[in-house]
């Protein structure tokens, strides 16, 4: 994933712990974990939360694994702070419909992802379990695409 799509998924994560009107601590501790995988410094992704920025990113990931990611990442910030509020479960929703799911389907792949994580499912199982829906995005790749 390009640096691009790194600091758009940081972006979107930034405005899921926005969402209920209050960013927590553990929701920070998370972005900032995430975001150093994706090679962002915690200054880069403290910088992003000062700026207020508030345009919605949706940058279409390139394949499938990378849709899951980023669903699996705002969802793990959803959860930081132990309350699932309802404008964070919509944020996650509308962002899994804007890669390409019908509203019945974006908000079954969320729900799915946060009970995997509520019963601690490895990240390998909530994906698996998570195929089947997330096989209806449509990154308008070719079936050989697809399947490389």
């Amino acid at each position: 994933m390009g640096s691009f799509h790194n600091e758009s998924h940081i972006k979107n994560l930034i405005m899921m712990a926005q969402s209920d009107d209050h960013v927590d601590q553990s929701e920070i501790d998370i972005i900032c974990s995430i975001a150093k995988n994706r090679g962002i410094s915690e200054e880069k992704v403290k910088e992003l939360i000062a700026s207020g920025d508030t345009d919605f990113e949706i940058s279409k990931p390139d394949t499938i694994d990378e849709c899951f990611e980023q669903l699996y990442d705002l969802a793990l910030v959803m959860m930081a702070d132990g309350i699932i509020d309802d404008d964070e479960m919509d944020f996650c929703t509308d962002f899994a419909e804007q890669l390409g799911l019908a509203p019945k389907e974006a908000n079954f792949i969320v729900l799915s992802i946060v009970e995997g994580l509520e019963n601690q499912f490895s990240k390998s199982t909530i994906h698996q379990a998570s195929e089947r829906f997330l096989a209806h995005i449509d990154l308008g790749l070719t079936d050989e695409e697809l399947e490389s």
